[in-house]
């Protein structure tokens, strides 16, 4: 079973046993043995099965006609994806299919895999990306989602559905907050910039940006992640390599394919670097990410969940 347990707003995967090591000090920023470059990106909110616009909150709150609102982070007056973002999205993932500690606890002389790509205490990370921009006009709008909730997580590692959030919009199941939100089928452009990377990390970067051909998968970004908000798919436009002198391009003609050969290659080397038992745990997780976390509840589906799992908490309680 892909899914070890699953509620009405999220689902859990399995956990992979940490496993920390020493940095090689070929591997170290001063040392330069390994892969550095940058990856141009494209961000495209999902529209199929379900749309789902995408809310990243700037924390303020603005008032229109019809009341306040949650207003999304902008930049001179253009909705953006900040950096830090899509880093915490892409880590999210990456520990979920990796033997990673959970929310960056390791320190400098031990580090998981993903402390040693995204950093932690102490270790400045290998792995970074700019704020995403629009290349076009962005639509936005203002939608009323029933208000957050969620409790502490207990077991696994918690992630969301891809739901059709106009599901919750009509679900009325309680108190609703207005936010605003990107509409599909808006994209963004970053770029993620690596220093120093062995070939497997960088396939267990490609494999958790969704990015390995047969193994993609959507992101969730933002705000109401549990309301069917926030589901992103990523996309190479190059890959770049640093040399001493200059930036090469990885990509060659065609590059859509020798991208992919390029993808497949270093995640084939990532996964062969895992133990038998990882690499279950893994294929499972990649599994929930593909295809069981995609389902179509409808308004009345929602609100029957809510009145079975009220009812389930009274008779705890």
């Amino acid at each position: 079973m892909a899914l070890v347990y699953n509620d009405l707003e999220y689902y859990m995967v399995r956990d992979i046993p940490e496993q920390k090591s020493r940095l090689a000090d070929e591997q170290q920023h001063h040392r330069l043995t390994g892969i550095s470059g940058f990856i141009r990106l494209v961000f495209r909110l999902m529209e199929t099965p379900y749309p789902s616009p995408l809310h990243i909150g700037s924390g303020e709150i603005e008032l229109d006609k019809e009341g306040i609102y949650q207003a999304v982070t902008r930049n001179k007056g253009v909705p953006v994806i900040p950096g830090s973002g899509i880093k915490g999205a892409v880590r999210a993932f990456a520990e979920a299919l990796g033997p990673c500690c959970l929310e960056a606890n390791c320190r400098a002389d031990s580090l998981c895999p993903c402390c040693a790509l995204f950093g932690t205490f102490g270790f400045q990370g290998r792995v970074a990306f700019s704020e995403a921009l629009s290349q076009t006009e962005l639509k936005t709008s203002r939608v009323a989602v029933p208000v957050r909730w969620g409790g502490r997580n207990t077991r696994g590692r918690r992630f969301y559905w891809h739901d059709h959030y106009e599901s919750w919009v009509n679900a009325n199941i309680g108190e609703t907050e207005r936010l605003e939100v990107v509409l599909p089928s808006a994209e963004f452009h970053s770029t993620c910039y690596f220093h120093n990377l062995r070939n497997e990390e960088m396939g267990f970067l490609f494999l958790s940006m969704g990015l390995v051909p047969e193994k993609e998968f959507h992101l969730k970004l933002g705000g109401g992640k549990n309301r069917g908000l926030g589901s992103v798919r990523v996309s190479i436009l190059e890959i770049n390599q640093a040399d001493t002198n200059r930036y090469t391009s990885l990509s060659q003609q065609p590059p859509l394919r020798e991208t992919d050969k390029l993808v497949k290659s270093l995640a084939f080397e990532y996964l062969a670097s895992l133990t038998d038992p990882q690499l279950s745990i893994v294929r499972e997780n990649l599994a929930a990410f593909r295809q069981e976390s995609y389902r179509g509840l409808t308004a009345a589906d929602i609100k029957q969940r809510f009145i079975d799992r009220a009812e389930r908490q009274g008779r705890r309680n």
